[in-house]
């Protein structure tokens, strides 16, 4: 770039020399001109200049853009990367649909009625989805006395509870209710459900006052 500058300053003193010539003896600098006058003298002047100018800034352009490359550092490359480029994208906290959807369920179970089946007691509940989403697991219900359980057993599920839909399961024990059995009857129930082997929900009630004897 240095040889170009040196060379267009050669030009542009050229082109001062020819027209200060021009100014004297017009006919100098344009010998094939019908009329010779200093003013197409200036003129021919001011264009060589502008050219000269032209190719001046241009290589001024270029060499700017040359030494912007060049001024960053080898070592330091890595540090004009993005940095989520550097790293890698990072990977977001998403809550698991399966844990939601789970924690979202809402599963209720209430006594119905006491049946007296062949000498034993037969216990009826009703277990009922009420929350949105359809429910697949487990439900374990205890029959409790006042001196502890009298009887447990667990439900599984063998098709979807829908929204707003139940199923009625029983369990038998020896024990009738207190109209029955007095103090050491049935007095409340227990109950833990489960899905996707966590618990989910649990509760406790007491037992329905309903009693039917069956022949």
């Amino acid at each position: 770039m240095e040889a170009v500058e040196t060379l267009l300053g050669f030009v542009a003193l050229a082109c001062l020399v020819l027209m200060i010539i021009g100014l004297v003896k017009p006919l100098r600098v344009l010998p094939n001109s019908i009329h010779p006058t200093r003013s197409k003298v200036v003129g021919i002047y001011l264009t060589g200049m502008m050219l000269v100018g032209l190719a001046s800034r241009s290589g001024q352009k270029q060499r700017g853009t040359g030494e912007a490359e060049a001024s960053i550092p080898a070592d330091r490359v890595e540090t004009v990367q993005p940095k989520a480029m550097k790293e890698g994208p990072k990977s977001e906290d998403k809550p698991d649909a399966r844990s939601t959807s789970v924690s979202a369920l809402k599963i209720v179970v209430e006594s119905q009625i006491v049946k007296a089946v062949s000498g034993k007691y037969r216990y009826f509940f009703d277990i009922r989805n009420r929350s949105q989403e359809a429910y697949e697991g487990s439900v374990t219900i205890t029959i409790n006395g006042k001196s502890g359980p009298l009887g447990r057993e667990t439900f599984s599920t063998r098709k979807p509870i829908l929204p707003g839909l139940g199923v009625s399961v029983f369990l038998d024990i020896n024990t009738g209710p207190p109209r029955v059995h007095g103090e050491f009857g049935a007095v409340d129930f227990s109950y833990e459900v489960q899905a996707g082997g966590k618990r989910i929900d649990s509760g406790s009630d007491a037992i329905s006052s309903n009693l039917e004897d069956l022949p």
